[in-house]
């Protein structure tokens, strides 16, 4: 479910891989020691989509910064192109709110729940990322 979710962030399997284990490695180290197994999975969740939005942050300035322009991707509508021009404009708990909402498919309370926000504010995070997306 990790790697899936991570995969649809950054469209590549090795990325998703590296990000799905560092979850996993950092639940180990610091997640949450107790609690019922939502709370865990919650953290999971919302601990893989801040890394998965920082890689694509940092593919993005690697780009910027390289002498050539970079290779088109091979999928050019998916969500990991997207997100690369989102990636520096949009704050991160936005992003997160609007992955875990558009392309994840979770409520707005299950997304307010998983980055630890009331229901209210995912509803405006949401609102102010569509206001902004329009012309």
């Amino acid at each position: 479910m990790v790697r899936a979710k991570c995969r649809r962030i950054l469209g590549s399997g090795a990325e998703a891989d590296e990000v799905a284990q560092d979850t996993f490695v950092r639940l180990w180290q610091e997640g949450p020691v107790q609690g019922a197994p939502h709370t865990v999975t919650a953290w999971i969740y919302r601990t893989a989509t801040h890394l998965a939005i920082d890689r694509v942050r940092q593919r993005t300035r690697a780009r910027r910064l390289a002498p050539e322009p970079p290779a088109p991707s091979p999928h050019p509508g998916d969500a990991a192109l997207a997100l690369d021009r989102l990636a520096d404009r949009v704050p991160q708990t936005q992003l997160a709110a609007v992955l875990l909402h558009r392309v994840d498919g979770l409520s707005q309370r299950e997304t307010a729940e998983v980055l630890g926000l009331t229901d209210r504010h995912v509803r405006r995070l949401i609102a102010a990322f569509d206001a902004a997306d329009e012309p």
